[in-house]
């Protein structure tokens, strides 16, 4: 299964397995976890703490984007 449903109607939420999130109704973090049938338009999250992952409503996530940063000194 993959997150289609969720990539069209939320076209804001990089839906990708492992992606860094934050709740924003409570403020706990996480990572996408795979998706599985009959969710609909929910992401599945695993929260830090958690060990069985819940169904999320994209819109309540923020998405943590890491800062890209150049390597000096690597070679192609």
């Amino acid at each position: 299964m993959t997150y289609d449903l969720v990539r069209q109607t939320h076209p804001d939420a990089p839906a990708v397995v492992g992606a860094r999130v934050r709740h924003t109704p409570t403020g706990r973090l996480g990572r996408v976890a795979p998706a599985v049938p009959g969710l609909g338009a929910q992401l599945r999250v695993r929260f830090e703490g958690e060990i069985l992952p819940c169904g999320v409503d994209p819109a309540s996530l923020v998405f943590e984007t890491a800062a890209l940063v150049p390597l000096t000194g690597c070679r192609p």
